[in-house]
């Protein structure tokens, strides 16, 4: 997250040089929806990943089921970031 974040910040701030506070609202409206989703997955993967006993158990013969492949695809959409489209500073 902080390596999108520096990305969009500069990306804003290049395009309003003379303006930090609007660069800064932009990159706060840029940033906002994807900071929330991330944040909403961590708290429910920590809930996921701690459980113990039975719960443990059937989260973990779950997760075989699946496999790992179609685990790590749920996770595309973190990982496969791109700085959004208009905001590129080349």
């Amino acid at each position: 997250m902080a390596i999108e974040d520096a990305a969009v910040a500069a990306q804003c701030l290049a395009r309003m040089p003379d303006d930090p506070a609007a660069a800064w609202e932009s990159y706060s409206a840029i940033r906002r929806g994807r900071t929330r989703k991330v944040q909403r997955l961590a708290a429910r993967n920590g809930k996921r990943y701690h459980r113990a006993g039975a719960a443990a158990m059937l989260r973990n013969t779950a997760m075989r089921l699946l496999g790992g492949e179609r685990l790590l695809r749920n996770y595309d959409w973190l990982y496969d970031w791109r700085s959004p489209a208009g905001l590129s500073i080349t």
